[in-house]
Parts: C-alpha cells; sequence; structure tokens
C-alpha cells in the first residue's frame, strides 16, 4: 500500500494545536516545593527565575550592635559602690530615727547593704549585655566545660594558699593583725537565725558570681579590646585587689585575682575562675559557720 504523505499533511493542519505561552519555563515536578529563585507563572504549571514584580530583593541584613566598653564597666563599679553608700546611709538614719540608741545591728545592716548593691550590679551587666552586646555567654565568656569542675576546684587551692601567704606576709611587714571586714562583721555580731544564714549564702554564692561577671567579665572585655592579655590581667587583678579596701589583705587579694586570671586567660571563658572564686567563699563561710553556730 502506498503511503500518501498528503493526507498526514492535512491531517497535522487540522489538528487543534495548544498555545504555549512566551518565555514559559520547564514544567516544575509534581509534589516539589518550589526552589530558590523560582516562581511560579500564571499558567500554573510552568516556573521560572523571575517575579512578575522584578529581581527578589536580598534579605535585610540587621545592623551591627554599637558594643560597650570601659564606661559601661566604670558605671557598673559607681553603681556598686554608690548603692552600698545609699542603703547604708538610710539603714543607719532610719535605726537612729527610730528611737533605737544602740549602735545598728552589723550583720543585718551588712546584708541590707550588700545584697541590694550585689543584685543592681548583677541587673546593669545583664542590661548591657543583652542591649548593647551579643549577651552575657558572648560578651563575659560565661560558658561552661564538665571539666571546669576540676581547674576550677584546683585553681580555688592554689588561690587560697597565694591569698593566704600574701596576707600573712603584708601582716609581718606592717605589724598588723590580718582581719576580712566580712569575717569581722560576722564574728563580732550577735545575730544567728536566718539573717545569718542568708548572710553566708551571699558570701559564698552570690558575691562570686557578680564579682567574677565584673572584674574577669565586663572589666576583662573592656580593657582586653584596649589592650594586651598580660596588662588585662594585671589591671583587673589590681583592680580586684584594690575594691576590697582592705590594705593588710590587698596584696594576697591581688596575687588570687592574678590566679583567677590565670584561669580565665587560659581557659578563654569565665567558668574555671567562677568555680574556683565560690570555692574560697564557701570555705570562708563555712568556717564562720562552723565557728558561730556548730561549735
Amino acid at each position: 500500500m502506498t503511503h500518501d504523505s498528503s493526507t498526514d499533511s492535512a491531517s497535522d493542519a487540522g489538528a487543534p494545536t495548544a498555545s504555549v505561552p512566551p518565555n514559559r519555563g520547564p514544567a516544575q515536578p509534581p509534589g516539589m516545593p518550589p526552589q530558590h529563585g523560582e516562581y511560579p507563572t500564571p499558567y500554573g504549571a510552568a516556573w521560572t527565575g523571575m517575579p512578575a514584580g522584578g529581581p527578589p530583593q536580598p534579605p535585610a541584613v540587621p545592623a551591627p550592635r554599637r558594643h560597650w566598653g570601659m564606661p559601661s564597666a566604670l558605671i557598673g563599679l559607681v553603681l556598686f559602690i554608690g548603692m552600698q553608700l545609699v542603703v547604708g546611709v538610710s539603714f543607719a538614719l532610719a535605726w537612729v530615727l527610730t528611737g533605737n540608741e544602740s549602735d545598728p545591728p552589723a550583720l543585718a545592716m551588712g546584708l541590707a547593704t550588700l545584697l541590694p548593691a550585689y543584685l543592681a550590679l548583677l541587673l546593669w551587666q545583664f542590661f548591657v549585655a543583652r542591649r548593647r552586646g551579643d549577651g552575657m555567654r558572648a560578651d563575659y565568656a560565661l560558658r561552661f566545660r564538665w571539666y571546669d569542675i576540676f581547674t576550677g576546684i584546683l585553681g580555688g587551692f592554689v588561690a587560697m594558699g597565694v591569698v593566704l601567704g600574701g596576707t600573712l606576709g603584708m601582716s609581718e611587714l606592717t605589724g598588723v593583725e590580718p582581719s576580712s571586714s566580712v569575717g569581722t562583721t560576722v564574728l563580732e555580731s550577735t545575730e544567728t537565725g536566718p539573717v545569718l544564714y542568708v548572710f553566708l549564702v551571699v558570701i559564698a554564692l552570690v558575691g562570686p558570681l557578680v564579682e567574677e561577671l565584673h572584674f574577669r567579665g565586663m572589666w576583662w572585655r573592656a580593657l582586653r579590646s584596649r589592650m594586651g592579655p598580660v596588662l588585662t590581667l594585671v589591671l583587673t587583678s589590681l583592680l580586684f585587689g584594690v575594691i576590697h579596701l582592705e590594705p593588710v589583705r590587698m596584696v594576697g587579694l591581688l596575687l588570687g585575682g592574678l590566679v583567677l586570671g590565670l584561669l580565665r586567660l587560659l581557659f578563654d571563658r569565665l567558668a574555671p575562675s567562677l568555680i574556683a572564686h565560690i570555692l574560697i567563699n564557701s570555705v570562708s563561710a563555712g568556717s564562720l559557720f562552723y565557728e558561730l553556730v556548730l561549735k
């Protein structure tokens, strides 16, 4: 049989032809999500690399935060000292105005001045890191590894040794009996019960946390952005020793601050020095608890 090509041509010419829109891309496989940069056309079944409104705009990049520095650290220090002065004077005036002729209770007054000052400084440090920095974990290196417990305990015993040695050496040179202002306040007080227990907890736990965040967190970050690690270590340790306002113990506290600062420097985080500081203060608080309660 002879195939008539003219019949096929006529048949093809008469068949309906689907209209193909211009610039129509390949069909999107069914069940697959749209790929990045591809957008549905008005025809529904095809996809193209350009949306109807023009090329996609890049996502907005948030502006970098303005990091804080030494002024913020200095404000925290002034806030801590000022809060103690304001609350202490207010406590003493209230005690006198209520008709008391004796001296105000030293332990209650110490707790009333120290705890608000610690809380105010802690809130300031949180505010600065949250609103003007990248958070306390990043700004103050408040990170933890499981072995920080062991390095912190070891560093704590070393720090206690150098504090004791430095204090005894300074006592020999000056002829002044070494004493701690906190220890003297507790031992000379006749108060017991909840006031004593809360005071010891503040000394053992709250004090180390706030002080480490301040000296080897906030001050460390502020100074480290301007100078090298060794000078940062020395200055933060010197500030730590001076701020306690205990001349006989100042050298010992400076040496202890150097040990805590070395932990901060070597491990590049706050947890080892924080654990060491908690150990030091807990031993002191435990000895006071033994003398006043258990003995």
